[in-house]
């Protein structure tokens, strides 16, 4: 059983007020006061046990000794998928520089391979870190999955946030070294995306216990539409875009259908390509000098509203 000491030092090693952890549990905050200081009041197993999975956190949270295990200070995002291409790594570095600009510790890890399998490969987010060195933009600490396998514990104390970008054939070996506070799956709505998503979703919650999990809908934006029949005139061009679009609508149906019936969490932001028109049309080098250089347009600030829907869910949790 946890000591009174030991729940207000967990408490604030996750950097909760007595308020939000006692809203995570369902309980008053005088309640939970009275179990951080009352010798003779200890917190039921079940509801600190509510509190440990709404959190990720491992339980029991004491070792066989009654020593408080050392869970640190920061937030763990996990962006994962099974296919390439839908952003993980990008996205991971963007957060990463948001969250920094808003002066949190932030370090990113690249869990996208393992180095002892791979001797040769580079990481991808420390060539783009190294990239930008030359520019003297701010960036996130990067680190691979191996470089923080036996200092994880003094890291969790040092950093704010972790944003690791992952494969998820990867999430049982990151789960054993950290406890992960939220899960994000890119998804582009196409068949097979979709069905790899669900499958992801489902897997996590059943097997892999993780409740924090949502899904990020990429480039799903039906005013663009709009907007192209507005400004261009051939009638090949709109027949084309008008097919494009059925098939985009019948996919966003059935991926909406799959979410209603699999109960999937899909976050309020999603991004679009007015991202990558706004990169293209402007001639940024990439997403790390357009954070710094545009910082008002709108697509930054709709990589912003994701940024901040991060950090909501990582506090109220899962909405099932």
């Amino acid at each position: 059983m946890i000591e009174p000491n030991q729940l207000k030092l967990l408490r604030e090693r996750l950097g909760l007020s007595s308020q939000k952890a006692a809203e995570i549990v369902g309980i008053s905050a005088r309640q939970w006061q009275k179990y951080e200081h009352d010798d003779n009041v200890n917190i039921p197993e079940n509801v600190l046990e509510f509190f440990c999975l709404k959190l990720q956190l491992p339980f029991p949270l004491v070792d066989d000794k009654g020593a408080l295990f050392n869970i640190g200070h920061a937030k763990t995002i996990v962006i994962t998928s099974e296919s390439g291409g839908c952003g993980k790594t990008s996205l991971s570095s963007d957060i990463g520089i948001l969250l920094m600009k808003e002066k949190y510790r932030v370090l990113l890890i690249d869990a996208s391979y393992l180095q002892k399998e791979n001797k040769k490969r580079i990481s991808t987010l420390k060539r783009v870190r190294e990239c930008h060195g030359d520019l003297k933009l701010d960036y996130p600490e990067v680190k691979t999955l191996d470089e923080v396998e036996g200092d994880i514990e003094r890291i969790m104390t040092i950093f704010d946030y972790i944003i690791i970008d992952a494969r998820y054939e990867f999430i049982d070996l990151i789960k054993s070294i950290m406890y992960l506070n939220i899960v994000i799956v890119p998804t582009f709505i196409l068949p097979k995306e979709i069905k790899s998503t669900i499958k992801i979703i489902k897997n996590a919650r059943y097997e892999k216990n993780i409740t924090n999990i949502h899904t990020l809908i990429i480039g799903y934006d039906p005013c663009y539409s709009v907007n192209a029949y507005e400004v261009i005139n051939s009638n090949q061009i709109i027949e084309k875009i008008s097919k494009h679009n059925d098939e985009m609508y019948e996919n966003a149906e059935m991926l909406f259908e799959n979410i209603i019936s699999n109960n999937i969490d899909v976050f309020d932001a999603f991004t679009t390509v007015a991202y990558k028109r706004k990169l293209e049309s402007e001639s940024f080098k990439n997403s790390v000098t357009l954070l710094h250089q545009s910082p008002n347009c709108w697509a930054v600030k709709e990589l912003k509203s994701i940024k901040n829907e991060i950090k909501r869910k990582i506090y109220v949790g899962s909405t099932n």
